[in-house]
């Protein structure tokens, strides 16, 4: 059955294949994007052909989305189609991606930005250290 992701994919997703919405099978992940607050996986870079490139070339580097992306068997299902993903805008340089260049992304597949964490209310932690445990009181757990 597939499962929502979560940071614990990560290792799952470095090696997992890609398919997108519509069926087409973009090959495996290339790299994996985090989130720098939540640590969630949220974006995947895949090689993704475009009919410019002669056939059996590897493709160019694309984004795409991991929201609402399902991994199940080595599976990775993602709501992007292949139209999308092969007109995807050119990835920026370096490893960390820019609230500019996320926002033309998510804007590119359809997707809108997540809330800002700072104006959404907080919801008490799932699980919290008890007096005298190994944290302080109220401390978010988390696994290691």
């Amino acid at each position: 059955m597939p499962s929502p992701l979560t940071e614990h994919h990560g290792l799952l997703l470095s090696r997992a294949g890609v398919v997108t919405a519509d069926g087409h099978d973009l090959g495996p992940v290339v790299d994996l994007y985090f989130d720098d607050l939540t640590g969630q996986p949220t974006w995947a870079t895949v090689r993704a052909a475009t009919p410019a490139l002669p056939s059996g070339s590897p493709g160019r580097l694309a984004l795409v989305p991991l929201r609402s992306a399902t991994y199940s068997r080595g599976v990775l299902r993602v709501v992007a189609i292949a139209e999308q993903v092969a007109g995807v805008p050119a990835l920026p340089s370096g490893d960390h991606l820019g609230g500019l260049d996320e926002r033309r992304l998510l804007a590119h597949y359809g997707l809108t930005a997540p809330a800002d964490p700072a104006t959404v209310p907080q919801a008490p932690a799932a699980r919290t250290a008890e007096a005298g445990s190994d944290g302080p009181a109220g401390q978010e757990l988390t696994p290691a």
